[in-house]
């Protein structure tokens, strides 16, 4: 999912949609919205969760073993959804 102002790329997430048995998820692989200044703790990186849980109807999860590219700012996002049931961070 990408964020854009006035047609000019801020940034955006990339998720892996992942299908299992018992449910489904939205891997978080890649996050920035720093493209362009002004943008970080804005609020958009929780309007983008938001929306693709409403999109696809699924959880989203942050891990750290599988490669993920969770930088800067990212891991602490991240981590600020630990306490949201919807929300997990595998380790």
């Amino acid at each position: 999912m990408r964020f854009t102002d006035k047609k000019e790329l801020v940034g955006g997430f990339i998720f892996n949609l992942v299908e299992m048995p018992d449910w489904d998820y939205l891997l978080v692989t890649n996050m920035h919205l720093d493209r362009k200044a002004g943008y970080l703790r804005a609020g958009i990186g929780t309007k983008i969760i938001d929306v693709a849980k409403d999109t696809f109807g699924c959880n989203v999860v942050f891990s750290e073993d599988d490669g993920s590219h969770l930088t800067g700012d990212g891991p602490v996002f991240a981590q600020s959804f630990q306490v949201n049931d919807s929300m997990a961070i595998e380790e």
